[in-house]
């Protein structure tokens, strides 16, 4: 049952100004339910869902709920089953490329014909 006392666009404005991150996540997210505790959220894809239920971003989440709620909210969040792509961006199958050593960068973009600067 979703409950229409939750303020959830309130929620996701009060973030915009703050965290930009949690804002544009959120704003992913569709309101699931709220029984005057119990926030749930449904997202798009496992990679909102992790993201909101790391502990930094649902701290985050559950303390704006809690003052806007004027009572304890605890965040929950599952995927949206009507989209068949939810499970398949994650953390676990991004795949972060080598870091390129800084000397390889400027050579890359200055070349090999610098002099040196002697002051």
């Amino acid at each position: 049952m979703v409950s229409k006392d939750f303020p959830y666009k309130k929620l996701i404005d009060s973030l915009k100004e703050t965290n930009h991150s949690i804002y544009l996540i959120l704003s992913s997210c569709k309101l699931k339910m709220f029984d005057g505790k119990n926030l749930t959220l449904s997202a798009s894809y496992s990679f909102h869902k992790e993201r909101v239920l790391g502990n930094k971003i649902r701290n985050i989440i559950e303390e704006v709920s809690t003052s806007l709620n004027g009572s304890q909210v605890v965040l929950h969040c599952d995927l949206n089953e009507k989209n068949p792509d939810a499970t398949k961006l994650t953390d676990k199958n991004v795949i972060t490329s080598n870091k390129t050593p800084l000397a390889d960068v400027f050579n890359n973009v200055f070349g090999d014909s610098l002099e040196a600067i002697s002051e």
